[in-house]
């Protein structure tokens, strides 16, 4: 698989593809609620235009991800589900790496307004037709 068709197959969404849709649905099969997936939004000349404000690295797309799941802790405190929101930036390097970085936010939680969740996935070539994915939370 190349570079470019793991990000139209999980990244995509479709967006600007001819792939049906992927992380959505997966989410919705982990159990998640309420899932909506906005689409991504390109930088106009293709130029790593979005950025991530954690990092300070920019990016060439951005979208927004909210769902909500219910929680299985055995913390009392607060309501059932929570709600995520995501903030999602991706740049594509040719045929060599896809980067994609994730702000995550939760709410419905202890603590939730203290803290954000940075989650960076690196999709990168290995030979002529095989990728090695990198995660990193």
């Amino acid at each position: 698989v190349s570079i470019q068709q793991f990000y139209e197959i999980v990244w995509s969404e479709g967006n600007k593809t001819t792939q049906q849709p992927f992380y959505g649905p997966w989410l919705e099969e982990q159990g998640s609620e309420k899932v909506n997936i906005s689409d991504w939004e390109f930088s106009e000349d293709g130029t790593n235009t979005f950025e991530n404000e954690w990092s300070g690295e920019k990016f060439q797309q951005k979208r927004q991800v909210d769902f909500e799941f219910e929680r299985t802790t055995h913390l009392y405190i607060g309501p059932p589900v929570a709600g995520v929101h995501q903030t999602q930036y991706c740049t594509v390097e040719g045929n060599d790496k896809c980067v994609v970085a994730m702000t995550v936010e939760m709410s419905g939680i202890p603590y939730a307004d203290c803290f954000a969740v940075e989650v960076r996935w690196v999709a990168r070539r290995i030979g002529c037709n095989d990728i090695g994915i990198d995660g990193e939370a």
